[in-house]
């Protein structure tokens, strides 16, 4: 398996993940879901933890795509 075939798989896993987030995330707290996103999203990056934060700074968008 060549090295850019393993990160195409990674970034798949990486998506997939990211909508599985969003999903929960609205399933769970319906009209605030995207306050809860970006509520997330800061605390991660105050935590210090960037990849958290961009995958739920993704989930924020899309959410808040939805609700407009």
């Amino acid at each position: 398996m060549s090295k850019s075939t393993g990160t195409l798989g990674a970034n798949s896993f990486a998506q997939t993940y990211d909508h599985t987030l969003e999903q929960v995330v609205l399933q769970i707290f319906g009209a605030d879901a995207a306050l809860v996103a970006a509520r997330c999203a800061l605390a991660a990056k105050f935590a210090g933890r960037d990849e958290d934060c961009r995958r739920w700074a993704v989930a924020f968008r899309r959410l808040r795509l939805r609700s407009t």
